[in-house]
């Protein structure tokens, strides 16, 4: 004779004890209802309320220096408006890049893939952003080796977008 497989002694010994001892009827003649959940959340929240912000998202951004800073700015508005929607620096990033197109966003494309330490904090990446799509410093007080500089990588990006 072959032995029986365990699972099915199991199974079977399942059976034979759910027909003996069938379950029996609860001792309460007319079952209750279960009472409807209405309570809310009431553990006590250290921050505070989340509320919608009127914000409007900036208008895509292309590359053009002379709107670069505006651009920025509006992004930062969000960001800081929203921080409930944008709580780390990837976050953050990720909106901006969301919002360009044309060279620009072929510009994030290869910075993004690279996975450097550009992408990896916000005050580097637009500080990187501004390097590039910013317009040249032109006030005096900074100096003419930065002016210098700045218009040069301005002018190599230009080139290659």
């Amino acid at each position: 004779m072959s032995q029986q497989d365990p699972f099915q002694a199991l199974v079977d010994a399942l059976r034979r004890t759910l027909t003996i001892n069938p379950p029996t009827p609860s001792t309460s003649a007319s079952p209750s209802p279960a009472p409807a959940v209405t309570s809310v959340n009431t553990v006590p929240s250290s921050s505070p309320p989340v509320y919608a912000s009127p914000m409007a998202t900036p208008a895509p951004y292309a590359g053009s220096a002379e709107d670069c800073s505006g651009f920025l700015l509006q992004c930062e508005l969000v960001l800081e408006m929203q921080p409930h929607l944008y709580p780390n620096d990837t976050a953050k990033i990720a909106f901006l890049i969301s919002q360009l197109r044309g060279k620009a966003l072929k510009w994030a494309d290869s910075i993004w893939s690279q996975h450097g330490a550009i992408t990896q904090s916000y005050s580097s990446f637009t500080s990187h952003f501004r390097e590039v799509f910013g317009k040249p410093i032109s006030d005096s007080s900074a100096g003419r080796s930065a002016h210098t500089r700045n218009s040069t990588l301005y002018d190599v990006v230009q080139a290659i977008l």
